[in-house]
């Protein structure tokens, strides 16, 4: 641009001394006319010649930068890392059925991948305390050749906020991510088959669950002290509700029980605040002590069997101590609370 303004000025200069000459009587008027035209057309092709230069410049240049911004985009979206790529800081341990397992962290990155393949081996498991209370990373990339989650693995990874489980996983251990508060939400892929106790116990930042598949049982203390989760689906082959399972899950606003869950254990909705209805399936033959206890909101009961089913059941009274609900509704009758 300053080129072209340099330019611009040499031909004004041109044009002024032009003038000048003619003025001093040294040119009769055509031949300034003449001169004074002429140098006006070249200036202006000069200058239209750059301006195009540099709009078609502008042109290929932002050309350039969007066909750019597209490759990085396609780039991203396609990325998928090699089987045997891992975040620098992994260590991992050698089982004795010959694969390897995850068995701790030391690295700064706050996306950790974990590789499905470790010097020619495959990595199957994610072992005890692997990742425990690694605060530092948001983002964990499990590869599809993991079956284990073991106890503790993310226990007090406050700064977790997403982490996708594949569906190789087989068995989630114990506390495996006991005290994640920043995961929002958590999906349970149909290859679970066990969940271990206090799994996802005080993850206070969780707000949706979904349970696919071969899951049985949802374990003691599974979601307890949950305060924000306010959705649970379940679509599974759940057959007990577990004791404390989703105790202080005090958002909680729905659940739907699934035919087939035989059992409700003790305290397994306790102090559920903000739950306002629940349908008993027919399938329950037992619903353990204080298992709706302080649901402050809890107005409708519903159970899908007959009256001389509920009595059968021999519910304890203190099973819905606390909740403004009167009656439970069976399919023939009401039972008075």
């Amino acid at each position: 641009m300053k080129a072209k303004w340099l330019k611009v000025l040499s031909l004004l200069t041109c044009l002024a001394l032009s003038a000048s000459v003619v003025a001093c009587g040294m040119g009769d008027d055509s031949s300034s006319s003449s001169a004074g035209s002429s140098l006006e057309q070249s200036s202006s092709e000069e200058v239209g010649s750059e301006e195009n230069e540099e709009t078609s410049s502008e042109e290929v240049s932002s050309e350039e930068i969007s066909s750019e911004e597209e490759s990085s985009e396609e780039s991203s979206e396609k990325e998928e890392y090699p089987d045997d790529y891992y975040t620098e800081g992994l260590m991992f341990t050698l089982l004795e059925d010959d694969t390897y397992s995850v068995m701790g962290y030391n690295g700064t990155a706050t996306e950790v991948v974990i590789p499905s393949i470790y010097e020619n081996k495959p990595v199957t498991s994610i072992g005890e305390y692997a990742f425990f209370e690694c605060s530092n990373i948001t983002n964990v990339v499990i590869s599809d050749a993991i079956i284990l989650i073991d106890d503790d693995a993310f226990f007090g990874c406050r700064g977790l906020t997403e982490i996708v489980i594949p569906d190789s996983v087989t068995s989630i251990g114990e506390r495996a991510f006991f005290g994640c508060n920043s995961l929002t939400e958590i999906v349970i892929p149909d290859s679970v088959t066990s969940l271990g106790f206090s799994v996802f116990e005080s993850c206070s930042g969780l707000t949706d669950v979904v349970i696919f598949g071969n899951l049985t049982s949802i374990g003691d203390e599974a979601f307890s002290e949950c305060i924000n989760l306010t959705k649970i689906v379940i679509l599974g082959n759940i057959t007990s509700i577990g004791v404390r399972a989703f105790h202080d899950c005090w958002a909680l606003v729905e659940i739907v029980i699934p035919n087939g869950v035989t059992l409700i254990g003790t305290s397994a909705f306790y102090s559920c605040n903000s739950l306002t209805e629940i349908v008993i399936p027919d399938s329950v033959i037992s619903i353990g002590d204080r298992a709706f206890h302080n649901c402050s909101s809890l107005t409708s009961i519903t159970y899908s069997g007959t009256v001389e089913e509920w009595y059968a059941m021999g519910v304890n009274a203190r099973a819905w101590e606390g909740c403004p609900a009167t009656e439970i509704v069976c399919n023939d009758g009401t039972v008075e609370l």
